[in-house]
Parts: structure tokens; sequence; C-alpha cells
């Protein structure tokens, strides 16, 4: 124990009179990891467009946190879906662009009640392309879901007045003539019932979109682990220094 005590006090004393070396050479790894990332990664642009949805308290009523949540996933959940998806990459119309590729490329994000569809690519005009994109997509479907979601909701309060028209015919309270007219047509509404509610996606109404932003063109790229190469060259750096320190015996 005495002699370790005495190896890092020895170690300690070197390091600090040659501490311009270490820091030297700390610099100096940090410089070629960053060189290096500079040389070995390639650069990727990110693209980020908008919209903000908003829920209507009023209609939908109180909504717990959860509740919140459970509404935006499924939102989420429907722009990630195989028919947004496949709208987008055939918007875009690239031969070598197929779901893998968006799927490697493209990601969702919430941030409150803007969802952003943010895309990366090697190519700025592709990264802004692909987002904007997805997002017009997006939107347009979630409009689409949302109008088939409130033709639900209207023929659903129909189907109602049908079931209270025939229990208070059948009570002798009301004229059975009045459930059979042409708009209370009892087959009919469910069939379209069904169809509406099928093609809702699940989405109900309550809530308001709002086309957001666009993705522009971004000027700077993102190198992915850059400050982890730069940190690893540094370290490298400053053990290298600390060895020749010692074995040298400067």
């Amino acid at each position: 124990m005495e002699i370790d005590y005495l190896n890092l006090s020895s170690i300690s004393i070197r390091a600090i009179k040659f501490w311009w070396l270490l820091v030297f050479a700390s610099i100096l790894g940090a410089l070629f990891g960053l060189i290096v990332n500079r040389l070995l990664v390639k650069p990727i642009y990110s693209a980020n467009s908008t919209i903000s949805i908003t829920i209507n308290f009023y209609e939908m009523g109180h909504l717990t946190q959860y509740e919140q949540d459970q509404f935006f996933s499924h939102l989420l959940t429907f722009l990630r879906s195989d028919p947004v998806v496949t709208s987008t990459i055939n918007s875009i119309n690239q031969p070598a662009f197929g779901f893998e590729q968006f799927r490697d490329a493209c990601f969702l994000e919430r941030q409150m009640s803007v969802i952003s569809f943010r895309c990366q690519a090697q190519d700025s005009k592709q990264a802004s392309l692909f987002s904007r994109q997805w997002k017009q997509q997006g939107y347009k479907y979630l409009l689409e879901a949302l109008g088939h979601a409130q033709k639900y909701v209207q023929l659903s309060e129909i189907n109602e007045q049908i079931e209270t028209c025939v229990q208070r015919s059948a009570l002798g309270l009301n004229s059975p003539y009045l459930c059979e007219m042409d708009h209370f047509n009892k087959p009919g509404i469910i069939q379209e019932l069904n169809h509406e509610k099928e093609l809702s996606f699940g989405i109900f109404p309550g809530f308001s979109l709002i086309d957001g932003m666009n993705a522009v063109a971004p000027d700077r790229p993102i190198r992915n682990q850059t400050n982890l190469m730069v940190l690893f060259g540094a370290i490298v750096g400053f053990l290298s220094a600390l060895i020749l320190i010692q074995t040298k015996r400067l």
C-alpha cells in the first residue's frame, strides 16, 4: 500500500509539473477527433414541419392528462399509419424511396399541442421535401377523418332518435308513421353509420386543426456523435501524454 501511495504521489507531482503537456495533448486529441468526425461521418440535414391541434374542452368535456395523452398518442399512430405513409411516399415520387427509407428518415414529435414532422437526409432539399410532404398528407388525412367522425356523431344522434321513436311507438305514446320516414331509414342509417365509423379511423370530433409551419431547406448539417468523438480524442490525448511523462521520465 505504501508503494502504491508513493507511485500515485509521483504521478501526481509529474502531472502537475507537465500540466501544459497534458492540456496540449488533450486539445490535440480533441481536434483529431473532430477532424475524424468531419471526414468519416456524413453530414445529415434535419427539416421540421408542424401542425397545431387544439382540444375543444367545451365540446369534449373535462379530460384528464392521461386522456389527453391517449388522444394525442392515437393521432400520432394515425399519422404513422400505412395510408398516410403510402400517400406521402407517392407524393415524393422518388423510385429509391420506400417504406424502410421513410421509417429511418422521418419521425414524429409532440410538444404540447404541436405535432412536428421531422425528417433527415444527406441533402437539405430532400429533408425539407420529405417533412413538408408528410405534413401535408397527414394534415389532409386528419381533416378527412375528422369530417367522417363528425358525420358519424350526426348519424348516431339520428339513430338515437329512431330508437326513441320506436320505443315510444311500442308503448303507444307516438305514431309509428314518424319512424318510417325516409330520413329515418333504420337499415340505411346503420349501414352509413358503420361506414363513417370505419373512415374516421377511431378519431372523434372535439378538436380543431391549424396548419402550421412548412419545412424549409436547412442551412447547417448535423453530424452524429461529434461530441462523443471529440471527448474520446481528448481523453486519448490526455492518457497518451500521461504515459509519455511517466515512461520517458521527462
